[in-house]
């Protein structure tokens, strides 16, 4: 004869709350990438007009990458 605590499934808020972690990681580390490929697009240019663009999107990526670490802080 079962009883109810043999047919106890898994909390299935933990498993949303490790895919959550894991994009959120995923997030990170394409954000990082893309900020090390704008670094590195930013110190071969010599244009101004390119300098300033590809500055732009480093801030963008650099707001990207801190709000992203906020949420890993404030989730765990």
């Amino acid at each position: 004869m079962r009883t109810l605590f043999q047919n106890k499934k898994k909390n299935p808020f933990s498993q949303i709350a490790a895919t959550t972690d894991s994009s959120l990681l995923i997030d990170l580390d394409n954000t990082k990438k893309e900020i090390d490929t704008l670094l590195l697009h930013l110190n071969d240019q010599t244009d101004p007009d390119l300098i300033d663009c590809y500055a732009y999107q480093l801030k963008g990526a650099y707001m990207q990458y801190k709000f992203l670490l906020k949420q890993m802080k404030q989730d765990s």
